[in-house]
């Protein structure tokens, strides 16, 4: 009886293993070992998708297929630049596509037209993209960033005769793989926007073979420490290396404690608050004689605090109050009475030559200081002198002079719309031929320039009608919340026009407009129309409640 349930157990437990019940790490030697250095959360290694992607698929088939972390059968694609291998499975087709091709991606279309590539080769999943390799004439790696996760680390690795980056999640799974050969690069799509198991993924990835291949991996080398300084080196190391390998690829370190080496770097960036300044320590654990893998907090970063006088620091100390303004690894305090005169001294010194990120910093700790009780009429001349300039942003600028001087501010908010809708116009006439972006940046400050300009201002009315009728959307939406400034006869037509419009808001405006008590019996057949046609919830309710009150003036 014991035999039997000994080889009931045996049994239980091979079937097991061939059927993959029991996960199991990658195995000593592997590439998939000698990459895994950043430790893996429980939903890492679970392996299982995101609910989101997974969601998104709307299609039991579908589901199962994406969740698969391995397929028995393989089939290979080759052509004049690269081979590599995908699953055999008939939910899954190769496509190749040519730049300017649009590409289907969870979170938002790819779009590669202006983008170098020259051919990309999309595996499709019914009509998602379960993979995706973009090849393009480069000899360096694609440093974008894309905001679904951070990149906590870059592994290097030469396979197949290229150069692979294997960039990792802090949760240890790959987020993006690339390759680099003799000045071509394959990019994998990110892998948090695919349906796709990363072991699949994976794969796909190291399965890529470059015809003009093997690189010089010496050069190779040399490139990346180049560029990327401590972290390129970083991305070499290698489970096994003994302490005199690692101090020969990273140096000597700053501390050594108990077998664990520790690096000290300082790192500088740039984001639409400022430059900032933060410093990152690295934790190698060589405590059983080699390198094993990261360990649990290997890495930690803390932000360092502004130079005293710098626009970063005038800002800290302007937006301070109790509770509201304090980094997480700083506090530099509140502002005390004597370095008031300082700070003023400074806005005004740096004012005249700021850049436009510090200009933009510089106007928010003046707004700041004010909001504190703090005023210094010696920012005026400064703020004038360069208010007209359409390369920066006035928003904060625009509310420093409304503040300390409306009255004799108001020649220049006009000039300012002038400038806003002339140069807006350009950025329309841009955006139909496809060379801009959506911002509106500089000229996206319309309603307060129209607010401070006042009421009785007499160009305010040929001003708001000339921009309800702009051909930017940013521009008319601004403008269409001032309806009930311009005459009646001359508001009606921009309205009924205005529930046509192509911009949520200004649709919002006009249907606003005419539950708020405009319009008259005679618009009902328009509004019903509208609400029939209009995509928005919010917006058809409006239109239902201006329906509502113009047949009960019609009942009258």
């Amino acid at each position: 009886m014991r035999t039997r349930r000994y080889l009931g157990f045996v049994l239980a437990c091979l079937i097991c293993l061939t059927q993959g019940c029991w996960k199991r790490g990658p195995a000593p030697g592997s590439i998939r070992w000698r990459i895994q250095l950043v430790p893996r959360t429980r939903r890492a290694r679970s392996g299982k998708l995101t609910k989101a992607l997974v969601k998104d698929l709307k299609d039991a088939t579908l589901e199962k297929v994406a969740a698969k972390g391995s397929f028995p059968k393989w089939r290979t694609h080759e052509d004049e630049y690269l081979s590599f291998s995908y699953p055999d499975d008939p939910h899954i087709k190769l496509e190749t596509k040519k730049p300017g091709d649009r590409i289907p991606i969870m979170g938002g279309p790819l779009r590669t037209a202006g983008i170098t590539f020259l051919k990309s080769y999309r595996l499709a999943l019914g009509r998602h993209t379960y993979c995706l390799l973009m090849l393009d004439r480069n000899d360096e790696f694609d440093d974008s960033i894309c905001m679904c996760g951070a990149v906590v680390y870059d592994k290097y690795l030469f396979h197949n005769g290229a150069l692979y980056r294997f960039s990792f999640l802090g949760s240890g799974e790959v987020k993006r793989v690339q390759l680099l050969c003799n000045g071509l690069r394959v990019v994998l799509f990110e892998r948090t926007h695919l349906p796709i198991h990363e072991d699949v993924y994976l794969d796909i990835a190291l399965s890529v073979k470059m015809r003009n291949g093997p690189c010089d991996e010496d050069e190779m080398k040399k490139a990346v420490f180049a560029k990327y300084g401590f972290e390129g080196r970083l991305g070499f190391l290698e489970k096994g290396m003994t302490k005199s390998d690692v101090t020969e690829l990273l140096g000597v370190p700053r501390r050594e404690h108990k077998g664990i080496l520790y690096y000290l770097q300082r790192h500088s960036y740039e984001d639409g608050r400022g430059t900032y300044s933060y410093e990152t320590t690295t934790r190698l654990d060589l405590r059983r004689g080699s390198f094993a893998g990261f360990g649990k907090n290997w890495r930690r970063a803390r932000e360092l605090p502004p130079e005293r006088g710098t626009p970063e620091w005038i800002l800290a100390k302007a937006r301070y109050k109790e509770g509201m303004w304090r980094a997480e690894d700083y506090d530099l305090g509140p502002l005390n009475p004597d370095e008031v005169k300082y700070v003023f001294d400074r806005i005004v010194a740096l004012l005249p030559e700021a850049s436009s990120n510090h200009w933009g910093i510089l106007c928010q700790a003046v707004h700041a200081l004010h909001a504190q009780g703090l005023k210094d009429k010696r920012v005026l001349p400064a703020i004038r002198a360069r208010y007209l300039e359409d390369d920066l942003r006035m928003h904060q600028a625009s509310w420093i002079l409304h503040i300390y001087d409306p009255d004799g501010s108001r020649d220049l908010f006009l000039k300012r719309i002038r400038l806003t809708l002339d140069g807006a116009k350009k950025r329309a006439a841009s955006l139909i031929k496809k060379e801009q972006s959506l911002t509106l940046a500089p000229y996206d400050d319309l309603h307060n320039l129209l607010s401070f300009l006042g009421k009785t201002h007499p160009q305010r009315v040929d001003l708001i009608i000339e921009a309800m009728d702009h051909p930017h959307s940013q521009i008319r939406s601004d403008a269409y919340f001032f309806w009930d400034s311009i005459p009646r006869e001359v508001a009606r037509p921009r309205l009924i026009k205005g529930l046509k419009d192509r911009n949520v808001y200004v649709r919002d405006w006009s249907a606003r407009a005419f539950a708020k008590g405009f319009g008259a019996p005679k618009d009902l057949l328009v509004l019903r129309e509208r609400r029939a046609e209009e995509p928005s919830q919010r917006i058809r309710e409006t239109l239902e409640s201006a329906i509502k009150r113009l047949e009960e003036l019609e009942e009258e």
